[in-house]
């Protein structure tokens, strides 16, 4: 099927290398336009991302983890929250936040890092991603968490299993007088 863009072709069968790079060129300069030209509203960036938490066992709890979040502006925090998970269920908890202030009256300086310690107790085996969210002067901004609940496993042990037969009957004209 041709292409309604000239040089290139649709049917990979057909493509040379130039023109794949060329839709490949097409492709990168769609997705760096619908980027957004600020990341993170230009207002905090990770620090130390990504975000992964380590993999923790279904109904444990992760030792928190600390996520460092550097201003690039200064910048009003009003809070850090994390929504419920799929399955409706607070698998991330925010613990204490230092290196700043989260107060929503108090603007941080540009070049204030936060610290933000972050819990993961897994409800369910895989991967559970939310966002971390920040409630900024500027809006809120959204930070991917991610970690993994590992189910418990169900372990056979081997053995040796015991057969002992006990006769129900020892005497077969007993069976014969019930009628049997």
């Amino acid at each position: 099927m041709p292409s309604s863009i000239p040089g290139i072709s649709w049917s990979t069968s057909h493509c040379a290398p130039r023109q794949q790079f060329r839709l490949l060129q097409l492709l990168a300069l769609m997705v760096v336009c619908l980027m957004p030209s600020k990341p993170l509203l230009g207002q905090l960036s990770v620090v130390n991302g990504p975000i992964a938490l380590p993999a923790t066992n279904v109904a444990s709890s992760s030792a928190p983890q600390n996520i460092l979040l550097k201003t690039t502006s200064a910048e009003t925090i009003r809070g850090f929250t994390v929504p419920v998970s799929e399955g409706n269920k607070q698998e991330y908890t925010v613990g204490a936040v230092s290196g700043c202030a989260v107060d929503g009256v108090t603007s941080n300086p540009t070049g204030t890092v936060c610290t933000v310690s972050i819990t993961f107790s897994p409800a369910y085996p895989g991967q559970r991603p939310v966002p971390l969210q920040i409630v900024t002067s500027a809006g809120n901004i959204n930070i991917g968490l991610n970690g993994m609940g590992l189910s418990p496993l169900a372990v056979l042990t081997p053995g040796t299993a015991m057969l002992t037969v006990v006769p129900l009957c020892r005497d077969r004209s007993a069976i014969r007088r019930r009628g049997r």
